[in-house]
């Protein structure tokens, strides 16, 4: 069973994850990778910011990103980087 500062971890990955994803069009993570950089307490205000870097490989765009926690004003995820692919739009 994980303890709560893993719980707490992954939930603040899963969060980012969907924030790298956020686009118009539908999206899948290839590949996710971050670095854990400073703590995070529940209620902090967190931001993160997506930079489109080019395209990766088989197909997939490559980001970076980085995750601040408003409330600290330190970098809470660091050195992230994900590839994604985007889906081919609905014909209906």
């Amino acid at each position: 069973m994980a303890n709560r500062a893993e719980r707490d971890g992954q939930d603040r990955i899963n969060e980012t994850s969907k924030s790298v994803r956020h686009t118009s069009q539908r999206t899948y993570s290839k590949f996710f990778g971050v670095r854990f950089t400073a703590p995070v307490k529940p209620g902090d205000a967190l931001e993160t910011q997506v930079w489109e870097v080019g395209p990766g490989p088989a197909g997939t765009t490559e980001v970076t990103f980085v995750t601040k926690n408003l409330t600290t004003g330190k970098i809470a995820l660091g050195g992230g980087i994900a590839y994604i692919k985007k889906s081919p739009s609905s014909k209906l």
